[in-house]
This record gives structure tokens, sequence and C-alpha cells, in this order.
């Protein structure tokens, strides 16, 4: 598992050092990352999601930028009707928040997405969504 871990960790550096000259290794890259990350079981991409600040910052940036996506639809349910989260939203959106701001507000919140980003990972399918909406 840990060389696996390397080997997308390397990927990942080379895939976001790349400039536009160097697209194709980028290119390259990324398909060995998409083709690691495919065969990855359910523990060990939870596991890598859990352990990549940068995985997870992409997908915090993709969650805030398209609030439309069905996983950002996910969140925000999951942000209004968990316990966990439930009070720190309600303060939110009982002031001047509404729910078109409610990811922006909860990804700029470290707690907030500490426990977006562990609800993720402990879901599978909303794992794989996640790691598809960042093109992983």
């Amino acid at each position: 598992m840990k060389k696996i871990l390397v080997i997308l960790s390397l990927s990942f550096a080379a895939f976001y050092s790349c400039d536009s000259a160097k697209s194709s290794t980028s290119s390259s890259s990324t398909s060995i990352a998409n083709s690691a990350i495919s065969s990855m079981s359910a523990d060990q991409l939870k596991s890598f999601f859990l352990n990549s600040t940068e995985a997870q910052s992409q997908v915090k940036n993709a969650l805030v930028s398209n609030p439309d996506a069905s996983l950002s639809k996910k969140v925000t349910d999951y942000l209004t009707t968990s316990s966990d989260t439930k009070s720190q939203i309600s303060d939110y959106l009982g002031g001047s928040g509404t729910k078109s701001k409610l990811l922006q507000y909860a990804m700029s919140n470290p707690e907030l997405t500490s426990k977006v980003m562990s609800w993720i990972s402990s879901n599978p399918e909303i794992l794989k969504q996640a790691m598809s909406l960042i093109g992983m």
C-alpha cells in the first residue's frame, strides 16, 4: 500500500508541477494516477484521500466552485442534517447566510471542512464521486 501511495504522490507531484509545455508528461502522469486510483480498494482510497491534503483541497475547491453538482448537493444535505454540523450551520443560516453560500462558509471553516472530508471518506460511493469530481 505504501508503494501505491508513493507512486500516486509522485504522479500527482509530476502532474501539478508540469506547465503547458510539458502537457504530454502531465497527461501520462494523470493516466498512471487514474489507473492506480481506480484499482484501489475502498479502504486504500479512503486512506489515500485522508492523507492527501492536495486531493482534499481540490475536492474543497470543486465543491465551492460547483454548488450545483450532485456531490455539492449531498454535502449541503449532510451539513444541514447531521447532528455533528447542524448547530453550526443553523447559526450561519439564521444570520445573513444563504444556502448558496453554505459550501463556501463550510469550506472556509476548518472544523466543518474536517467533518465534511471525514464524511466523504467514510462513504465509498461519495468518495468515488469526490475523486471523479476532481478528475481522478
